[in-house]
Parts: C-alpha cells; sequence; structure tokens
C-alpha cells in the first residue's frame, strides 16, 4: 500500500482559518509589547547618537529607521524613530534623550556638562562596537 500526503492541496477553509489565526497572534503580540511599554517608567538620560540606519522591509514596500544612543557608561539602546526623527539627527550629536521601556520619546541636543564624559573621548564607536544594553542603573542619568 503506498500513503503519501500532498501538503500543497489545502481547502479554502484551512487556508483562511491560518491566515485568520497568524494576525490574531501578532495583534496580541503587538498589544502585549505596548503594554510592557505603558508601563515602564519614562527615563532621561545624556546620550550620544552612536549610529543610524535604515531598514527596508522584506517586502520592500514599507521601512523602519533606528538610532542606536550610547550612554556615557558604555551602554546602547537603539530605539524605532519616524523619519523626521531620523533626519533631524546626526550621529556623534549629543543631548538628552527621553524614552520608555522600547519607545522613543525625544531626544534634545544639548552642551553636555563638564562631568559627562563618553568612551572613546567623545567619537561615536561603529555600531558593532557598542557595548550592552542600557541598563537599569546607568551613569548619565538626569
Amino acid at each position: 500500500m503506498h500513503f503519501s500526503i500532498n501538503l500543497f492541496h489545502f481547502s479554502p477553509p484551512v487556508i483562511v482559518a491560518a491566515i485568520v489565526f497568524l494576525v490574531v497572534i501578532a495583534v496580541k503580540n503587538r498589544n502585549a509589547e505596548k503594554k510592557r511599554d505603558d508601563a515602564a517608567p519614562v527615563q532621561s538620560v545624556w546620550a550620544r547618537i552612536a549610529a543610524k540606519r535604515f531598514v527596508m522591509a522584506q517586502n520592500d514596500v514599507s521601512a523602519v529607521n533606528c538610532i542606536t544612543f550610547e550612554a556615557p557608561d558604555g551602554s546602547v539602546l537603539e530605539l524605532e524613530v519616524d523619519a523626521a526623527v531620523y533626519e533631524a539627527f546626526r550621529e556623534g550629536e549629543c543631548g538628552e534623550l527621553v524614552y520608555q521601556r522600547r519607545r522613543f520619546l525625544s531626544f534634545t541636543p544639548r552642551p553636555l556638562p563638564d562631568a559627562v564624559q563618553f568612551p572613546q573621548g567623545g567619537a561615536a564607536a561603529p555600531a558593532a562596537e557598542l557595548p550592552q544594553q542600557f541598563g537599569q542603573n546607568q551613569t548619565g542619568q538626569f
């Protein structure tokens, strides 16, 4: 007896159910992430823009703008920002970063106090050389 299963032959209701299931899971994950961001405290730190990157989605229709911020203790945090924010700032710029977990709130360029020093003599490190993520107890807090 020969038994085979054709994996490429599914009925339309099964395909529709699978798509609906995937959409529900994606929405649930997005909502959970938003709740975690909403529950996190708003933090304000001295930061330097260490890197900027523009990432095209696989469908070549949408894009994500990311900025990597570095704190004086060398910790880093990459945040998604909208296009206007991405274009407004340049690598190496220093100022006050306000964020809530993984949500960018604002960046205000301003002169650093004399007491605030960044690693590597103030030059932004290449993204590949940046150390650990921003921690809860990093230096450079306002």
